[in-house]
């Protein structure tokens, strides 16, 4: 029997109370390209291949609106929606509810956070950025949960991903859903909120031009370019 699978971290929407700002941060500084803007100011941005990997949504309040994680395709949409179902998971499918995206099937995780799941996504098709930082891929997301041990068994259980590592007993869990180390952190807390975001780079050297980049432009490095121990990252 198939089970649910996702094999990539697609995008983040964040929601924010300024759209513009954070626009400008993402291409002028991360180096990510315009695709375009819905009729609710949802602005979609991309890094030359999806169609989108940022979105950012106005919204009264700052934060991540949802996390999109493309399915490897072993399963449709009905048959995982069904294999949710009899988990006890609430599911539904929107078919034309965001550009990029025909259908995607949405749930929430035990610590709020809403999931889109899709299994294609629209190419870009307006090439890549070539000022700014530029990264390859958005990394991994670093989330607090609460309902911290549930959202572990939920990740693991429902969507197929793997432990790989921790910091101290019950403070953080790093787990994977492809090769990479971490796709995800799980930090326990009592309140869900977004802990940070990492997006990967090509190699040490993008990390020094990152560095200086960023300096150049207003924003002051907090810490690193280092090295943490979960992961080696």
């Amino acid at each position: 029997m198939s089970k649910v699978k996702p094999f990539k971290l697609g995008f983040v929407d964040f929601a924010t109370k300024d759209v513009g700002k954070l626009r400008n941060y993402y291409t002028e500084i991360m180096g990510y390209k315009f695709v375009e803007q819905d009729n609710e100011g949802k602005v979609y941005l991309s890094n030359g291949l999806d169609h989108h990997n940022i979105v950012i949504s106005p919204c009264e309040n700052n934060g991540v609106q949802s996390y999109g994680y493309q399915l490897d395709g072993q399963m449709s949409l009905e048959d995982v929606q069904k294999q949710l179902k009899a988990q006890g998971i609430d599911s539904s499918i929107k078919r034309d509810a965001k550009p990029g995206l025909s259908e995607f099937l949405e749930l929430t995780d035990p610590a709020g956070n809403l999931l889109q799941l899709y299994l294609k996504m629209d190419e870009a098709a307006i090439g890549f950025g070539s000022s700014g930082i530029l990264p390859f891929k958005l990394g991994h997301v670093a989330f607090h949960a609460e309902n911290y041990a549930k959202t572990i068994d939920f990740y693991q259980e429902v969507l197929g991903f793997h432990f790989t590592d921790m910091i101290g007993p019950n403070l953080a869990n790093f787990l994977t859903c492809n090769a990479d180390h971490h796709v995800i952190n799980i930090v326990k807390s009592n309140q869900t909120k977004l802990h940070h975001i990492a997006f990967q780079l090509k190699d040490a050297s993008h990390h020094i031009t990152s560095a200086d980049y960023l300096v150049k432009n207003g924003y002051p490095i907090l810490w690193g370019p280092s090295r943490h121990t979960a992961g080696h990252n």
